[in-house]
C-alpha cells in the first residue's frame, strides 16, 4: 500500500487475512477472509458504483475459493465499470524450493489466473512451478519467460533468479510483448546479493513495478525494473541498519520464542523510512547494487 500511495495511487485494500502479525513469528492470532466475505465487500462497492478501478493487484492467496472470488471480482469490474482494468498478479506460491500454498493451487493459477493477468511477478521457484521447467541458465530463464507470456500476461517479471552464468549474484528479468507486431523484448538486470534475511521484498517490488509501469508506460519496463531495484536495495540497506542495532538484544535473549520473534521483527522492511527512496529511486549503477552497466542487457525477439 505505502509504495503505491507515495507514487500517487488512490488505493483501496482488502486484507486476505487479519492477523496479529505475519506467520514468521512463533505465534499468530486472527482470522482468514473467505471468498464469500470478499464478494460481500465487492457487492457493496458495486452497489455504490465504487468498482471503477484501473488496476487490481493480488498477492498471497491460500485457498481455491478465495482465488475464484478474486476472479469473480475481476469479472465484476470488467463487465460493469472498466473493461480495460489491468490485473497485476503476484503468484505467491513459494520460494527456495518450498511451497507456501497447497500444491493444487499451482495448476489453478496456471489454468485460470495467469491467463487473466496483464502482469505477473513470480520469483524463480514460482516460475519453475508454473512452467514445469528448471531454471539454471540464462537461456532457461528466457524460455521460462516466453512460456509464461504464452499463458496470457503481456508483461512477465521474474523478480530474482540465480543462474550459472552469474554466480553469487541475482538476475532480474522483465519481458514485454507486443502482439500487434509479434515482438518480445526482455531486459535483464544483474544485482549483487545483500546478505541477510528480509520479509516483504516481493510484495514491495510488485507494488513498485505496478507504480512505475503506470507512470512510464509498458514500453519502458526496463526503466521501471531499474527504479524498482534501486528502491528495494535502498530499503534493504536501511533495514540492515535496524538489524544491526537489534542484534545485541537478540543475542542477549535466552528464551527461544522471544529470540525468534525479535529476528522476525528485525527482518521486516523499513518501508516507511524510505519514502524518499520510493519517490526518487537511487540509481543502481551509481551505487554498489550492480557492478557496471554491462549488467543491464536487452534482447529482442
Amino acid at each position: 500500500m505505502f509504495p503505491l500511495q507515495i507514487l500517487g495511487f488512490d488505493c483501496d485494500y482488502i486484507n486476505t487475512v487479519q492477523f496479529s502479525n505475519h506467520t514468521g513469528y512463533p505465534l499468530f492470532k486472527g482470522t482468514v477472509t473467505t471468498g464469500d466475505q470478499l464478494l460481500d465487500i465487492a457487492n457493496g462497492l458495486k452497489a455504490n458504483s465504487l468498482l471503477d478501478y484501473d488496476y487490481l493487484l493480488t498477492g498471497y492467496i491460500g485457498s481455491e475459493s478465495f482465488l475464484d472470488s478474486v476472479l469473480d471480482l475481476l469479472n465484476m469490474i470488467e463487465s460493469s465499470f472498466n473493461s480495460n482494468v489491468r490485473y497485476i498478479c503476484d503468484p505467491v506460491l513459494g520460494d527456495e524450493g518450498k511451497c507456501y500454498v497447497p500444491a493444487s493451487l499451482v495448476s489453478i493459477f496456471a489454468a485460470k489466473v495467469i491467463p487473466r493477468a496483464y502482469m505477473i511477478t513470480p520469483n524463480q521457484f514460482e516460475a519453475e512451478l508454473l512452467t514445469g521447467m528448471k531454471i539454471k541458465s540464462n537461456n532457461d530463464a528466457i524460455e521460462a519467460l516466453k512460456k509464461l507470456n504464452t499463458m496470457g500476461p503481456k508483461i512477465v517479471v521474474m523478480t530474482s533468479a540465480e543462474i550459472v552464468e552469474k554466480p553469487n549474484q541475482l538476475c532480474c528479468y522483465v519481458l514485454v510483448s507486443d502482439s500487434t507486431i509479434n515482438s518480445i523484448e526482455i531486459t535483464r538486470i544483474v544485482v549483487n546479493k545483500i546478505d541477510g534475511y528480509f520479509t516483504g521484498t516481493g510484495d514491495c517490488a510488485c507494488a513498485l513495478l505496478l507504480g512505475w509501469c503506470d507512470k512510464l508506460g509498458e514500453s519502458s519496463m526496463g526503466i521501471a525494473l531499474r527504479n524498482t531495484l534501486g528502491t528495494i536495495q535502498a530499503i534493504i540497506r536501511k533495514t540492515l541498519v535496524k538489524q544491526h542495532t537489534m542484534n545485541a538484544k537478540i543475542n542477549e535473549t535466552t528464551n527461544e520464542n522471544d529470540k525468534k520473534a525479535l529476528k522476525a521483527r528485525a527482518a521486516e522492511l523499513n518501508v516507511i523510512q524510505c519514502k524518499d527512496d520510493i519517490l526518487n529511486p537511487p540509481d543502481i549503477l551509481s551505487s554498489s547494487g550492480v557492478c557496471d552497466d554491462e549488467n543491464i542487457t536487452t534482447w529482442k525477439f
